[in-house]
């Protein structure tokens, strides 16, 4: 799924979403989106990019990868979040757990690839690693919290923060 790009199209009226040319029901709240998918409904985070009056853009969570969408009119396909700055702005949780460890601190430079935290889920351990350079803005969880999926976890310094 890296380096893919998948289109998504929401069909409001009809209450459903196409995906990879599959229509799937689909019911949409404000930081979650339901999808019917092989008979079962299921949740998966989402977080808002604007709100100031616009078309809505949203980024849906999916095994570790986060995908944007909106209306088409709105978002063209090349328009990705946080492209200027090589990747992600800010690291969502990708499952329910509970911070074991803090690898980073803010202000800090990192790399690609680097480990930032250690989330405990289902009694493993998992590495959360940095998907672009740059420089950690802030930490938005603390050693021994509990975070739910789609929790932002730490934020990038934007490209322009970061030159400044």
């Amino acid at each position: 799924m890296a380096g893919q790009r998948r289109q998504l199209t929401l069909h409001t009226s009809e209450g459903q979403l196409s995906w990879q040319g599959q229509m799937l029901p689909y019911a949409m709240a404000e930081d979650h989106v339901r999808l019917q998918w092989q008979g079962c409904w299921q949740r998966y985070p989402v977080r808002s990019l604007i709100k100031d009056g616009h078309l809505p853009r949203f980024v849906l969570t999916l095994a570790e990868q986060q995908i944007p969408f909106g209306p088409a009119r709105e978002m063209a396909p090349q328009d990705h979040p946080g492209d200027e700055a090589g990747g992600r702005p800010v690291t969502l949780a990708p499952m329910h757990g509970l911070v074991v460890a803090l690898l980073i601190e803010a202000g800090q430079v990192v790399s690609r690839g680097q480990p930032l935290l250690v989330l405990e889920a289902m009694k493993m351990e998992h590495q959360l690693r940095a998907q672009q350079d740059g420089t950690i803005a802030e930490l938005l969880c603390r050693e021994g919290e509990q975070v739910s999926q789609g929790a932002p976890l730490v934020r990038f310094l934007e490209s322009a923060e970061a030159a400044g």
